[in-house]
C-alpha cells in the first residue's frame, strides 16, 4: 500500500513546465533510491537467514515410514518426534531435519548419481544423503525398516547400501548412526523373511557398532513378529508404545555427548590428548535459534510431502 501511495502520480496531459519536470524527476529519483535501498535490505535479511540455517549444526534423519512418523496416533508421539521434545529440555540450540518419507528404500537414500541398477529405485536428490550433508549436520541417523526386503530385494543388497551411505558419511566427516532393520509381519508363506529379517538386525549390530541402536530386540516375538502390544494393527508400523521404545533406545544412544565430545577434540588440535580430554565436556554449537521451532521437511505421515516453509520449522538442541 505505502509502494502504491507513494508511487501514484496525478495524470498530466499537458507540456511539462521545467519546474514540472525538475520536480518529477526528483520523486523519480528518490522512489528509485527508496526501492533500491528496500530491495538491499529485503536481499540481507534473506542472506543472514539463509546463512544461519545452512551453518547451523543440524542432526538429520534419514530414513521410511517409521522415521516419518506412520504408527503414531501424533508426530509427537513418534520416535523422531519425541526426540525433538527430549532435546528441547536441553541447553544448547541445534536444529533436525526429518528427510524421511513413506515407502523409501535403500536405494532412496544412496548419494546422488550413483550408478543406475536396473529394477531398483534411483537416489532422491532431496532425501538423501547427499541432501543430508549438504546441511552440514553434526550426525546423521538412518531408520531404514523392511521395505527393501518386502519388494524382494536381496538383504546383501540392503546391508551394501548403507554401507555406501555410511562410507559417504565418513569421508565428509560425519558420524552416522544406524538404527537397525525393524521386524515385519510377513505371511507363514514369506517366513523366511522375517528370519532375513532377523538375520539383518544382528548384523547391522555388529557392523555399524558402535554407532548401531537395536530396533529388534524387545521389538519381535520368537516368531520374528512385531509384538502385538507394540503393533499399529497393519503388521508393518508400531503404535505410540513401540516408538516410545525406539525413542528410548536412540536417547540411549547419546548421541549428543558423542558428537559434542568428538567435536571439542576435533577442534583442539593444539592441546594435548589429555587436555582435550578434559575439555571435552565444551561444546562449540552454541547457536541462537531465532526461529525457535525444529525442521521436518516432511509432513505428517507422508499425507502431503510438499517441502515446508520456515514457519514449520520446530527447535531440537543438544
Amino acid at each position: 500500500m505505502f509502494w502504491n501511495t507513494f508511487l501514484r502520480i496525478a495524470p498530466y496531459s499537458g507540456a511539462l513546465t521545467a519546474s514540472r519536470r525538475t520536480e518529477t524527476q526528483k520523486l523519480i529519483s528518490s522512489t528509485r533510491l527508496l526501492n533500491n535501498v528496500h530491495l538491499l535490505y529485503t536481499g540481507i535479511l534473506f542472506c543472514l537467514i539463509n546463512c544461519f540455517i545452512s551453518s547451523a549444526d543440524t542432526l538429520v534423519v534419514l530414513g521410511s515410514s517409521t522415521a516419518a512418523g506412520t504408527g503414531a496416533t501424533v508426530y509427537d508421539s513418534a520416535w523422531v518426534g519425541r526426540y525433538a521434545k527430549y532435546i528441547n529440555g536441553q541447553k544448547l540450540s541445534r536444529w533436525v531435519l526429518n528427510l524421511a518419507v513413506n515407502g523409501y528404500t535403500s536405494y532412496h537414500i544412496l548419494p546422488t548419481r550413483s550408478p543406475v541398477i536396473t529394477n531398483r529405485p534411483t537416489p532422491d536428490t532431496i532425501s538423501n544423503i547427499t541432501r543430508a550433508l549438504k546441511a552440514h549436520p553434526a550426525a546423521i541417523i538412518v531408520n531404514m525398516v523392511a521395505n527393501d526386503i518386502a519388494f524382494g530385494y536381496a538383504g546383501a543388497e540392503y546391508l551394501k547400501n548403507l554401507d555406501t551411505v555410511a562410507a559417504v558419511a565418513q569421508h565428509a566427516g560425519v558420524p552416522i548412526w544406524f538404527c537397525t532393520i525393524q521386524p515385519r509381519n510377513f505371511s507363514d508363506t514369506d517366513a523366511s523373511k522375517r528370519d532375513t529379517l532377523k538375520s539383518l538386525a544382528q548384523r547391522m549390530l555388529v557392523q555399524f557398532a558402535p554407532h548401531s541402536i537395536d530396533f529388534w530386540t524387545g521389538i519381535a516375538d520368537t516368531d520374528n513378529n512385531i509384538l502385538p502390544s507394540l503393533g499399529a494393527g497393519d503388521g508393518i508400523h508400531l503404535n505410540n508404545l513401540g516408538h516410545l521404545n525406539l525413542f528410548n533406545r536412540v536417547v540411549a544412544a547419546h548421541i549428543p555427548d558423542t558428537v559434542d565430545k568428538s567435536a571439542a577434540i576435533r577442534f583442539l588440535p593444539s592441546v594435548s590428548a589429555k587436555k582435550a580430554a578434559a575439555l571435552s565436556h565444551v561444546n562449540k554449537y552454541n547457536i541462537v535459534n531465532l526461529l525457535g521451532k525444529s525442521l521436518n521437511t516432511k509432513n505428517y505421515q507422508g499425507r502431503n510431502l510438499k517441502r515446508t516453509s520456515l514457519s514449520s520449522i520446530q527447535r531440537i538442541q543438544f
